[in-house]
């Protein structure tokens, strides 16, 4: 076992004459026949410290980002292809970010992440390997600076209240003949009121890298720490206030003794969250490498809410529910090359624990907390994979990979709801993967793969119902690409199948996590358009389309029934064939320009964003669509070199250019109350044109 560990450390490193290997655990190489896309360093630090990585993000083929407070700080969801964040494997340098329970990353837990970051690689479909929580249509593989080279300071300043720095220096720089020390770090800290009521954030993080390299072996220490406290956004607002007033919140909101509403002034959400990952990377030749990562990452956090006519005599109370929770990883991987063939291979090990606990007080009492619930949850998985690639000739790569993993889950104890969470269940998926690219000349290049996945239910899938099955996927992707000395284009189609898939029924609970329902069949089929011109070296022109159908073959929608007291009377249903999926618009677009003159030598920006309409449910009724929109947006840069002394790059951007009024995503629940329909709703108004203003001091 310790020889196939070291051996599988290593399968990530290897970058000398077989394009298709990656640097980075889970990553596609050139030839891989696997849709992905690299968002590089430069781009990366072109953006403000307060843009989430969602946002970052936004410009890319098939992705959507949105952001509740309008600022870019607070919470930031992305949806790749329609496929929602829990669904979406998000790794940083190999170890898997998403909850354990939930699958979902929420970015605000860590801000400021883009700047730390030396690339990121996304990926449509199921992708190559990954680990911890299975992709289930896209993968994001974020990997951090191995060393920060200059001091620097950022400063920055925008609408709605926002402000934020970040700093970043190399602390330590010996080279000895045994090998190089280095140690750097950097720190952000940011806050912002928000765009609509409550929306305020106020949030920081911090990063520190060590390092010890003598050429054949590097030991890395990534220390990455993530803090907020924000107000809750995730409710939305009613469709009735959404053209009254866009930034209303109900959040917090109580009718005070003299019978004028109020607002509570804590209604906020915490989290703080400490990453360790301790990295050795061995070369035991050129062809053959290692590279093993211990992970551990210590979370704790709670939302505070209060509540309206909590308590059994209908009297206001005050919750606060919290987890603290443990994640433990170890990966390993190996990988070897030579001028025909190359092979990788790894193991991934993780075990998960957490505490869920809540206490409540009554607002008019003083240091009366009295416990609510607490219930245990412990997860474990095993995972290990074979990757090939072999290249039979110069033009031509075939592709394959296997995948097995184990997963365990267990929960104890009673919930918010007074159900008991007693459950215990472990899943076992094979996961295979096979694909050929072939490169006729070298400018053009087509591929063709074919993968299924498989994925296990998330806690809040099985608090509503211990029932729910694992989803099946099958992905058939194909593509071709054409590059030329100044323009390239690529055009492919995809096909994923689901079976028992967990749909969202636009219900939402109370820490925002969507409710799901296993449905036989549903699929996500669509074409994919991008093309990049650059006629002359200080002008680039991109764009890129996606053209898809989202459906249901069958949906049953179950209605909860009441009398005019609301004494549930039981559920009746609706019957829907071919249904659109609830947030999968069918056409996403965006372009962009950019030029270069001097007198701006950091670049203009024009961008532009066009989102097709999308549906709250999975009815497909156009009283509960979300409209088409588009947006546009702005960014000028330019850099101050002096012959002595620092550089100072200023920047501005601006969003929603245009200043159009709408709203990016919705929730909805219907159900029969006294023989009539009823609906609650929540609608996420995106921020009017804002601003951000940027100067960046380097050393």
């Amino acid at each position: 076992m310790r020889g196939f560990l070291i051996l599988l450390i290593s399968l990530l490193d290897i970058q000398d004459t077989i394009p298709a290997l990656t640097v980075f655990a889970g990553r596609a190489g050139i030839d891989t026949p696997v849709p992905h896309t690299t968002v590089r360093q430069e781009e990366l630090q072109s953006k403000a410290v307060q843009t989430s990585v969602p946002l970052a993000l936004e410009g890319e083929p098939s992705v959507v980002s949105t952001n509740e407070g309008g600022t870019g700080l607070g919470y930031s969801q992305i949806r790749i292809r329609g496929v929602a964040g829990g669904q979406t494997t998000v790794s940083l340098n190999g170890i898997s970010l998403n909850g354990a329970e939930d699958g979902e990353v929420f970015w605000v837990n860590i801000p400021a992440l883009g700047k730390y970051l030396s690339s990121i690689q996304i990926q449509r479909g199921l992708g190559t390997s990954a680990c911890g929580p299975g992709a289930f249509g896209s993968g994001i593989n974020m990997s951090t600076e191995e060393s920060i080279e200059s001091i620097s300071a950022e400063l920055n300043a925008g609408s709605f209240g926002t402000v934020g720095g970040l700093v970043q220096a190399p602390l330590v720089h010996v080279n000895k003949g045994r090998g190089m020390l280095t140690a750097s770090g950097a720190y952000s800290l940011q806050h912002t009121d928000g765009y609509i009521r409550n929306a305020y954030a106020t949030v920081q993080s911090a990063l520190g890298l060590v390092n010890w390299d003598n050429g054949k072996d590097r030991i890395g220490l990534n220390v990455l720490f993530g803090k907020q406290h924000s107000g809750i956004t995730w409710e939305g607002i009613p469709a009735e206030k959404y053209h009254e007033d866009p930034r209303y919140n109900p959040a917090g909101e109580y009718i005070g003794p003299d019978g004028n509403i109020c607002y509570y002034r804590n209604q906020s959400d915490n989290y703080r969250q400490l990453h360790f990952q301790l990295n050795w990377k061995h070369s035991f030749s050129s062809r053959f490498k290692s590279s093993t990562t211990l992970n551990y990452t210590d979370g704790y956090g709670y939302y505070e809410q209060y509540r309206a006519a909590f308590m059994e005599d209908f009297s206001d109370a005050v919750t606060k529910d919290a987890l603290d929770n443990s994640l433990y990883v170890l990966r390993s991987d190996l990988s070897w090359q030579n001028h025909s063939l190359a092979l990788s291979g790894g193991i991934y090990a993780s075990c998960y624990t957490c505490r869920h606990f809540s206490q409540f007080w009554l607002p008019q009492a003083s240091g009366n907390i009295i416990p609510w619930y607490s219930n245990d949850a412990l997860k474990y998985e095993a995972d290990a994979y074979l990757r090939t690639e072999w290249y039979p000739s110069k033009w031509a790569t075939i592709y394959g990979e296997i995948q097995g993993r184990t997963v365990h889950h267990d929960m104890k104890g009673p919930d918010k709801y007074g159900q008991d969470l007693d459950f215990g269940r472990t899943w076992l998926f094979a996961n295979p993967r096979l694909g050929i690219t072939l490169r006729p000349s070298s400018m053009h290049k087509v591929m063709v793969s074919a993968a299924l996945g498989h994925r296990e239910p998330t806690r809040a899938d099985l608090q509503a119902s211990t029932g729910v099955k694992p989803e099946t996927m099958l992905d058939i992707e194909a593509s071709y690409r054409f590059s030329g000395k100044h323009f390239a284009a690529s055009a492919g189609i995809y096909a994923m199948e689901y079976f028992s898939m967990l749909l969202e029924t636009g219900k939402i609970n109370d820490a925002g996590y969507v409710i799901k329902e296993n449905t036989p069949r549903a699929y996500r089929r669509g074409i994919e358009l991008s093309g990049d011109w650059k006629p002359v070296e200080k002008f680039t022109a991109s764009a890129n389309l996606t053209l898809s159908m989202n459906r249901i073959r069958r949906y049953t929608a179950y209605l909860d029934n009441y009398d005019a007291d609301w004494n549930f009377l039981g559920q009746s249903t609706e019957e829907y064939d071919n249904a659109p999926i609830l947030l999968s618009p069918s056409a996403i677009a965006g372009a962009k320009l950019e030029y270069r003159p001097g007198w701006m030598n950091q670049g203009i920006s024009l961008r532009a964003k066009y989102v097709g309409k999308q549906y709250w449910d999975n009815t497909g009724n156009p009283d509960r669509m979300v409209p088409a929109y588009w947006t546009a947006g702005m960014t000028l840069a330019h850099q101050f070199k002096f012959s002595k002394g620092p550089s100072v790059t200023v920047s501005g951007e601006v969003d929603n250019l245009l200043n159009r009024h709408y709203y990016a995503y919705a929730w909805v629940w219907r159900a029969i109350v006294d023989g009539q329909p009823y609906q609650s709703e929540g609608l996420y108004p995106q921020a009017p044109i804002n601003a951000r203003l940027s100067v960046k001091i380097a050393f």
